[in-house]
């Protein structure tokens, strides 16, 4: 992980958004106000960050990771392709994925209240009555990657229930 992605951590775990516009770099605060060193830091890294933020950028990643994985002879280049567009989907999710508030089901979009909730790793929140709001919740924050990713010239590989 290079100083660029550990910056664009650091303000995901701050609950800030970071996304390129122009040539600039636009910094959404989360709940919390973001540290004015990270700011400060995210100034002097600006051109590495950008480079980070863009199409490129996720295009090699996807290839770095699939080559990684199908190293050595492990896995088919099928599978190490699935698990390379894997962690790029969780990793286009947590820096840029939806957030919602506290009070609300990731899932269901409905009003917490007192039901038992599961804290996600990505700090929304989802009812535990059912594994209903879970599982919508997964396939909508990954369908949103998915499009992401496509838009940015990926190509989703195909999946084995898709054969």
């Amino acid at each position: 992980m290079n100083s660029a992605e550990k910056l664009i951590d650091r303000l995901v775990e701050v609950g800030a958004k970071v996304e390129a516009a122009n040539g600039r770099l636009v910094v959404r605060a989360g709940a919390r106000p973001v540290p004015g060193e990270l700011v400060r830091l995210l100034r002097e890294a600006k051109a590495e960050v950008l480079a980070t933020l863009s199409p490129g950028w996720w295009r090699r990643q996807f290839v770095v990771r699939t080559i990684d994985h199908e190293l050595g002879g492990a896995r088919s280049h099928d599978d190490a392709a699935r698990l390379a567009w894997d962690e790029l989907e969780c990793r286009w999710h947590m820096q840029r994925g939806e957030r919602l508030p506290d009070w609300q089901c990731a899932g269901c979009g409905e009003f917490i209240g007192g039901i038992e909730t599961l804290t996600l790793g990505d700090g929304n929140r989802a009812h535990l009555v059912t594994l209903d709001c879970l599982l919508r919740y997964g396939a909508r924050w990954r369908g949103s990657a998915t499009r992401a990713l496509v838009a940015m010239g990926l190509q989703a590989p195909v999946q084995q229930n898709e054969r």
